[in-house]
């Protein structure tokens, strides 16, 4: 055909490139690719940005998210009641805010060891209350070797509450027999 080009002459400095109409059907081709590859990956962040945002925003159990000068980046809605607080109020602003682990210590052992901790129970005062919260943190490691540290936040005052009214309940049952 007339339109079809036969080549392409590439003049780098003092050198030139000459390619072929087969050269620039391959590279026309790899750049095809390299386009969708993108958009396929553009997508994925999208869709892994928005699931993130759902589990930070309507899960049931409290999560803050700090960054690794230990400041708060985000908290979702249970986060909030738990803590009685809100974004706006802590965003920025250091963890001891709200957890008492950075207050006996400037080092946060997770952040320190790089290890996640599960399951562990620590005791918070919201409000003048003592809360039981069993707790889960996880380091995450973001690109650019940005560290991110997740903590999860499930409430167990009242089930402790409950199982030492049973272990009571219990003893006065062994003094009677």
């Amino acid at each position: 055909p007339d339109n079809e080009i036969a080549g392409a002459l590439v003049t780098l400095g003092e050198e030139s490139i000459a390619f072929g109409q087969r050269h620039l059907a391959r590279a026309q081709d790899a750049y095809r690719n390299l386009a969708e590859r993108i958009k396929v990956l553009n997508k994925q962040k999208l869709d892994n940005q928005e699931l993130l945002n759902v589990l930070l925003k309507d899960a049931p159990i409290a999560m803050v998210l700090f960054n690794e000068r230990l400041e708060i980046v985000q908290l979702n809605h249970a986060a909030s009641i738990l803590f009685n607080t809100s974004i706006a109020t802590v965003r920025g602003k250091p963890c001891a805010q709200i957890l008492p682990c950075s207050r006996q210590s400037e080092n946060c052992q997770a952040l320190n060891d790089h290890t996640s901790i599960k399951n562990e129970i620590i005791e918070v005062i919201v409000s003048g209350n003592t809360l039981s919260l069993l707790r889960s943190v996880a380091v995450i490691k973001k690109s650019g070797n940005e560290t991110m540290i997740i903590e999860a936040f499930v409430d167990i005052t009242e089930r402790l509450a409950e199982e030492q009214k049973r272990i009571q309940y219990e003893k006065q049952l062994e003094a009677l027999n």
